[in-house]
């Protein structure tokens, strides 16, 4: 258990850190970004995954701290980075309990300005098995995303609740298939039929789809096979942390992953 002064020491001494996993389009094997991903790196305990603080941080109503210190450290990746032409998008994850703040859109927007970062290349992602609270609040900063050209995604989708009545009533623009499904896709041809009905379902709502943790490039071949664009996971790269990430970009290696 981590107290409130364990957490501002680590913000204070830029302990937490953005790992990014880069995002390929399945088809061409081309890069076309990543999602961040919180790491805390520990003095005594070493590499903390969100699993062992996330909730001591939203207990401490830190939540917010900590994510803007991932913000602006990803975007400083991205500023830093020159990956051809086009610039990398940027996938952060959002917890329910920051869209019930008042004004986190217009903080956001801020953050991108000051790091001049188009908003069109962010997306914030919620996972579906988080419940968001039904308030003003929370649904006024979910437009505010869009309206500034953020994308939102659902991420895990298919292993969560009320999933079909919040594609409708929210501005969600991509959703994640969760890893779960990728991993049994080629053992069960139940999974197989509700990763290829999810699909067209976004096919339908004009959505993008991402496939998280492939593994095999017999699990990349199937997802092809149903019409999946979009993935990640270890088969292409692990979470790597900023410097590995400009490291990675400026060695060429997000040029194409090559075993198409």
């Amino acid at each position: 258990m981590f107290s409130e002064r364990d957490i501002y020491l680590g913000l204070q001494r830029k302990e937490f850190l953005p790992y990014l996993q880069p995002i390929f389009d399945l088809i061409d094997g081309s890069f076309i970004g990543a999602e961040v991903l919180a790491r805390w790196i520990h003095p005594e305990r070493g590499m903390l995954m969100p699993s062992a603080f996330l909730d001591t941080v939203i207990e401490k109503g830190m939540m917010d701290e900590v994510f803007f210190e991932l913000l602006e450290q990803g975007l400083d990746v991205h500023r830093y980075s020159t990956y051809g032409a086009l610039p990398m998008k940027l996938a952060f994850n959002v917890h329910p309990v920051q869209l019930a703040n008042k004004g986190f859109a217009i903080r956001v927007n801020s953050v991108l300005r000051s790091h001049a970062v188009s908003a069109s290349n962010v997306s914030f992602e919620l996972t579906e098995s988080g419940s968001l609270d039904d308030d003003s609040s929370t649904f006024e900063n979910l437009y505010n995303l869009r309206v500034m050209g953020c994308g939102l995604v659902i991420d895990d989708f298919g292993v969560g609740y009320s999933s079909l009545q919040r594609l409708f009533e929210l501005p969600f623009t991509e959703l994640k298939i969760d890893a779960s499904f990728v991993a049994s896709i080629l053992t069960s041809p139940r999974c197989s039929d509700i990763v290829e009905s999810i699909l067209a379902l976004a096919n339908t709502l004009e959505m993008t789809v991402i496939a998280e943790g492939i593994e095999t490039e017999c699990q990349l071949s199937k997802l092809r096979e149903l019409g999946c664009a979009f993935g990640q996971g270890y088969l292409y790269s692990k979470p790597l942390s900023p410097d590995e990430m400009l490291c990675w970009l400026e060695e060429g290696e997000g040029r194409a992953w090559l075993p198409l």
